[in-house]
C-alpha cells in the first residue's frame, strides 16, 4: 500500500480519484457523446490544476509612452476597443495603464470635452483601470541607447509583469473570450506562437509575478539589446521560452490559432478587415463569441455547410492581433469605427461585435459617435 507522506500528496491522490470517478460517470452514465456535460469536464480540469498551482492574476497591462516630449495622449477607437474587449470578456479584470504622461496630462485627457477625444476620455475613465506613471528607459544597463518607443515599451512591460503578474497586451490585440482557462492551467508563463517563422510573439504574455522567465528575459534584454527591431522582442523572447518550457510548469507555448490567428502580411490583414459587401449581417454574431455558445458537434455541422472563401473561424482563438497598422490600405475599409463593427460586414467586425454592442447599449457612446475613429 502506498503511503502518502504529505498533505499535498494526499490531496493530489484524492483529486485524481475524483477525476476518475467523474469521468467514468460522464462516459458511461449517458447514452450519447452529444450529452457529455462539457461544463463539468472543464470545471474539474480547472479545479485539479488550480488546487495545486495558483492561477495567473486577472490583470491586463498595456503601455502608452510618449514618442516625443511634446506628444499628446490620444486613444483612437481601435485602442479603446482593445481595452474594452478585455474589460468585457475577462470579468473582474484589473486594467493597468503604464505611461510616462504626467498626472496633469492624464487629468486633462480624462476630462476633455473635445469630440475627437471621445475614445481617450472613455479609455482613461474605464472601470477597474489603474494608471501607473513610469519613467521610460533611455538606455540599458550596458549603456546601449533605447531610442524607439516600441523598444521602450518592451522594457516597461517586463517590469510590469515582474511586479504584478497578469497579461500584457499590445493595443492592437482584441480579446475574444475569457482567459481564465489559460490562467488556471497551472503554468508560470503562457505565451503564443505567431504564423510567420514560428516566432513567439510578446504582443501577448501571461505570467505570474517574478517568474524565472521574466527574470531571465529582463537580464538578457539589458545584456544583449542592440537596437535591432527583433533582437530582443522576438528572437530572444522565443529562444528563452523554448528553452524554459521543458521545465515543469514554467512556460506553456500556445499554437498560433490561440492568440495570433492572423499575421501582418497584406493578404491576412485584408481578409480580416475587408467588408464582405454582398452579404447581410451575420445572425450568429448577435451573441457573444464564447467557448460555450455552440457545442462542438453543432459547430462541426455548421462548418460542413457552404461558406464564403474569406470567412474566418475564430472558435479556437482567445484573441486577435490585428496588425492593421502594418497594412492600412485595405480595400473598402475606411478605418475602425463603431459603425464599421456594428454593421458586421467583415471577419473582424463579427468577432468584436459583442463588446461594441455592449458599450453602445451601456450608453458609453451614441449614434452621433459612430464615425469617430
Amino acid at each position: 500500500m502506498v503511503a502518502y507522506r504529505s498533505p499535498t500528496m494526499r490531496a493530489a491522490a484524492v483529486i485524481a480519484c475524483l477525476m476518475i470517478i467523474v469521468l467514468l460517470t460522464i462516459s458511461f452514465g449517458h447514452g450519447t457523446a452529444e450529452s457529455v456535460d462539457l461544463a463539468r469536464v472543464k470545471w474539474l480540469g480547472s479545479l485539479s490544476s488550480s488546487f495545486i498551482r495558483p492561477m495567473i492574476p486577472n490583470n491586463v497591462h498595456i503601455t502608452y509612452l510618449k514618442k516625443e516630449p511634446t506628444s499628446i495622449i490620444h486613444f483612437g477607437f481601435d485602442s479603446f476597443l482593445s481595452l474594452y474587449s478585455a474589460y468585457y470578456h475577462m470579468k473582474g479584470v484589473r486594467l493597468f495603464l503604464h505611461t510616462d504622461y504626467s498626472p496633469e496630462e492624464i487629468f486633462q485627457a480624462q476630462n476633455s470635452l473635445n469630440r475627437t477625444d471621445k475614445w481617450t476620455t472613455l479609455a482613461l475613465n474605464m472601470p477597474n483601470l489603474e494608471i501607473h506613471y513610469v519613467v521610460a528607459p533611455n538606455r540599458t544597463t550596458n549603456n546601449v541607447e533605447i531610442s524607439l518607443v516600441q523598444h521602450k515599451s518592451d522594457f516597461v512591460r517586463m517590469d510590469a509583469i515582474k511586479q504584478y503578474g497578469g497579461t500584457y497586451m499590445d493595443t492592437d490585440v482584441y480579446v475574444l473570450r475569457d482567459f481564465t482557462p489559460l490562467r488556471a492551467a497551472g503554468f508560470q508563463n503562457v505565451v503564443g506562437r505567431e504564423p510567420i517563422w514560428g516566432h513567439v510573439n510578446n504582443g501577448i504574455w501571461m505570467s505570474q509575478p517574478n517568474t524565472t522567465m521574466v527574470n531571465v528575459f529582463i537580464q538578457a534584454s539589458h545584456e544583449f539589446f542592440d537596437g535591432g527591431w527583433n533582437t530582443v522582442s522576438s528572437i530572444m523572447f522565443r529562444r528563452i521560452a523554448e528553452r524554459l518550457h521543458r521545465y515543469p510548469f514554467e512556460v506553456l507555448i500556445l499554437d498560433e490559432r490561440a492568440w495570433f490567428p492572423t499575421n501582418w502580411q497584406g493578404e491576412s490583414v485584408d481578409k480580416l478587415f475587408e467588408p464582405f459587401l454582398d452579404s447581410g449581417a451575420s445572425p450568429a454574431a448577435t451573441t457573444d463569441v464564447g467557448p460555450d455558445d455552440v457545442d462542438p458537434y453543432q459547430w462541426w455541422r455548421l462548418a460542413l455547410k457552404p461558406k464564403k472563401d474569406n470567412e474566418m473561424d475564430f472558435s479556437g482563438s482567445y484573441a486577435i492581433h490585428s496588425f492593421v497598422h502594418h497594412h492600412p490600405d485595405v480595400k473598402n475599409f475606411d478605418g475602425l469605427t463603431p459603425e464599421y463593427v456594428l454593421a458586421r460586414q467583415s471577419n473582424f467586425a463579427r468577432a468584436l461585435y459583442a463588446p461594441v454592442r455592449h458599450a453602445f447599449e451601456a450608453g458609453l457612446f451614441s449614434a452621433d459617435d459612430f464615425d469617430i475613429e
